[in-house]
């Protein structure tokens, strides 16, 4: 546990480790962890979680759309942006870390540095290379991304494309196998959710005889993400 600039004290339940483990490049704790010697992806994570928590001070509660349950948030900077820690009270003062989410600092242009959401709007019509190659290759390649950048999760998740390949020519300058659209699912059940979550999406589009937009594939991104991890903040109430 840790002690906050402002009093409060924070806990990391297993599930919450395992939630930015899973996440690990949406926590955006990577930089963080380059400066940790622990050489054990579950420590440094552990390491890098109780720094921000201790530089933390509360800013206010989130409200979670779906549930309408609300969530401590904390606050902290590092890293050349800001760290939101969600947390679920458990008593007065004290609350447990459900995931760890970063924002960048804003360029003088107003556009956030690695921003994923601006890396989803195209506008040229132009392919990123990656985008005309096959299904099969990409899976493959995914595979070999992912586990070059977190060589400790190798034979214990499964990597998935939170946007499916079957879409990627809608968003034809994204880098399909960029890392940030990389998801590592570590139980069958999360397996078998996003895919029957997909499946229903894709019946609904054949009944309605309707070809997606971009922008509802990336809504539909979003709503995966939620049933699987705590969002990031989406309403804040102070």
């Amino acid at each position: 546990m840790w002690t906050t600039t402002d009093g409060y004290v924070l806990h990391l339940p297993h599930s919450g480790l395992m939630k930015i483990l899973a996440r690990l490049q949406d926590s955006g704790l990577n930089e963080l962890i380059k400066d940790n010697q622990a050489h054990n992806l579950t420590r440094e994570v552990i390491q890098s979680v109780g720094r921000l928590a201790q530089n933390a001070r509360r800013d206010g509660n989130v409200l979670h759309n779906q549930s309408q349950q609300r969530y401590a948030l904390f606050t902290s900077r590092a890293g050349g942006g800001k760290y939101q820690l969600l947390a679920r009270p458990l008593r007065p003062g004290q609350s447990a870390i459900l995931f760890v989410h970063f924002e960048p600092e804003k360029t003088p242009h107003g556009f956030a540095i690695g921003e994923n959401a601006k890396a989803l709007v195209t506008r040229k019509p132009r392919f990123h290379p990656n985008a005309l190659k096959s299904t099969e290759a990409l899976q493959h390649d995914a595979q070999k991304i992912f586990f070059r950048a977190y060589p400790r999760l190798a034979g214990k998740v499964e990597v998935w494309h939170r946007v499916p390949l079957e879409w990627r020519r809608l968003f034809p300058k994204m880098n399909p196998n960029r890392l940030s659209n990389l998801v590592a699912l570590q139980t069958q059940g999360q397996h078998h959710t996003v895919a029957d979550m997909w499946k229903n999406f894709r019946e609904r589009l054949q009944r309605r005889e309707h070809a997606p937009t971009p922008k509802e594939i990336v809504r539909f991104v979003r709503a995966a993400d939620r049933v699987l991890f705590i969002p990031p903040a989406v309403k804040v109430k102070r």
